[in-house]
């Protein structure tokens, strides 16, 4: 199996998206126990205990702007892959990064129109969403 280079893209507050960070981290957990190289990019600064809990891992993390991409840099990048679980950065950020890398959008409810190598998935299936708005 060949050993991949991941990055997981994913924002945390005081007040919203511990989740995203979170479910990043239980994907990166699982791909390096398979010998996997994964790196988690992300704003978490005002989350004090998720910067523990992400070192507490010994994933590699990068800190970032909010709720951006930055496609040129991250194209250019040795990532062979890039998970993004967001709901506020730009589907256009996303489509466009998918054209030079292979790119996995975790999304809840609507795709907003993200062009993913990987087709959306929804995040959370307890929600009431058409199947074909996740899966299309």
């Amino acid at each position: 199996m060949k050993r991949m280079n991941v990055l997981l893209r994913a924002d945390a507050s005081k007040s919203q998206g511990a989740g995203h960070v979170m479910r990043c981290m239980t994907l990166a957990e699982g791909l390096v126990a398979r010998g996997h190289k994964v790196t988690l990019m992300g704003a978490v600064s005002e989350a004090p205990w998720l910067q523990d809990a992400i070192a507490a891992t010994g994933i590699h993390h990068i800190d970032c702007d909010s709720d951006e991409l930055d496609t040129h840099q991250l194209a250019e990048s040795r990532f062979d892959w890039i998970v993004v679980d967001s709901y506020r950065i730009p589907a256009a950020q996303i489509s466009s990064l998918n054209a030079s890398k292979p790119c996995l959008a975790i999304v809840d409810g609507s795709t907003r129109g993200i062009q993913a190598s990987w087709k959306p998935i929804c995040a959370n299936p307890g929600r009431s969403v058409e199947a074909s708005t996740c899966f299309a």
